[in-house]
C-alpha cells in the first residue's frame, strides 16, 4: 500500500496512540491532533486543518467515552459523539477524502443470544450508546465515502482502560471481584489500529462494519487472563453486575459478528487472548 497522509483526531486517546505505535513499521504520514490543536466542533478550524494538511484520510478517534459521565452530561456527549463527528465527516466528504469513524457495541441492548450483525436493530441502554448511534446515523445520512467501525471493549498499553486497571490491582491486592455477567469480545487497540492502517485506508464499500476479535469473554474472563498472563497471584472472584451499581446500564451480551469485515477487507484478526498477550508484552 502506498503511503497516505492521515489526519487523526483525539491524539491523547488510546486508539490514536496505538495508531502512532503501529505506524512505526509502516510508511504513512500521521498528523495527530489533540483538542488544543483542533476544536472538532468548529467548522472553520476543521477547514483550516484540512486545507493545511490536505490528508488522504481522516480517522476520527475523538470521542466522549466516559460512559458514567455521559449520564450527567448528555449535551457534551452528543456534542462530541454526534454533532462534531457528523461535521468532520461532512467537511471531509466535501474534499472527496475518506473518513473513518469509530463507534461502539453499546448501540445494542444486549438481549441477543448470538453475535450482533450490522443489520440488527439498535437499542442503546445508556446516553453514551445513544450519542454514538446518533453520530453513526448522521454520518450514514451523508452518503459519503465514510467507514464506521463498531468495536467493543477496547484496551491498550495507553491511557485508562480495564486491562491496565486490572494489571495494577493484581499487583496491589490479594483478591479482586470482577463482573461475570457482561459478555463481548475484548479488542486490542494495537491490533485494531493495525487493521485500520493496513486494510481500511482504501477499498471497501462505504458504510457500517463490525470489528471483533475471535472468541468472547466476560470481564471476569478477561481479568483472569490478565492475571494468568502477567504471572500475578491475585484471587479473582466472579460477581454479578449488581455488585457494582452504576448510573449507566450496560448490555449483557454485545459480541459483534465480524463476518462482513472479514469478507470485505480480509484482515488477519486474532483470538482476543492472543492480542491480549501481545499487548501485555508491549514495551
Amino acid at each position: 500500500m502506498e503511503s497516505k497522509r492521515i489526519l487523526v483526531t483525539g491524539s491523547n486517546g488510546q486508539l490514536a496512540q496505538s495508531l502512532a505505535v503501529v505506524n512505526k513499521s509502516l510508511s504513512h504520514e500521521l498528523f495527530l491532533l489533540d483538542r488544543q490543536s483542533l476544536d472538532i466542533s468548529n467548522a472553520d478550524e476543521w477547514r483550516e486543518k484540512l486545507d493545511d494538511i490536505d490528508p488522504d484520510v481522516v480517522i476520527n478517534c475523538a470521542a466522549y467515552t466516559d460512559v458514567e459521565g455521559a449520564e450527567d452530561h448528555r449535551e457534551a456527549a452528543f456534542s462530541i459523539n454526534d454533532s462534531a463527528a457528523v461535521l468532520a465527516s461532512r467537511l471531509t466528504a466535501e474534499r472527496d477524502k475518506r473518513f473513518i469513524h469509530i463507534s461502539t457495541d453499546y448501540v445494542f441492548d444486549g438481549k441477543a443470544s448470538r453475535p450482533y450483525t450490522e443489520q440488527d436493530g439498535t437499542a442503546p441502554l445508556n446516553v453514551y450508546g445513544a450519542s454514538k448511534l446518533a453520530g453513526e446515523q448522521g454520518i450514514l445520512d451523508l452518503k459519503s465515502d465514510a467507514l464506521i467501525f463498531r468495536v467493543s471493549w477496547l484496551y491498550s498499553p495507553f491511557g485508562k482502560n480495564f486491562v491496565k486497571t486490572m494489571n495494577h490491582l493484581f499487583g496491589t491486592r490479594d483478591e479482586v471481584n470482577v463482573v461475570n455477567d457482561q459478555i463481548a469480545s475484548p479488542s486490542s487497540a494495537l491490533t485494531f489500529g493495525r487493521f485500520l492502517l493496513e486494510c481500511a485506508l482504501e477499498g471497501g464499500e462505504p458504510g457500517l462494519y463490525h470489528y471483533s476479535e475471535h472468541g468472547e469473554a466476560s470481564w471476569f474472563d478477561l481479568a483472569t487472563a490478565v492475571n494468568e498472563l502477567t504471572g500475578k497471584r491475585a484471587q479473582v472472584h466472579p460477581v454479578d453486575s449488581e455488585y457494582f451499581p452504576t448510573k449507566a446500564e450496560r448490555p449483557a451480551y454485545s459480541k459483534l459478528d465480524n463476518r462482513k469485515i472479514e469478507t470485505i477487507f480480509a484482515p488477519q484478526i486474532p483470538h482476543w487472548r492472543e492480542s491480549l498477550e501481545s499487548c501485555l508484552n508491549y514495551e
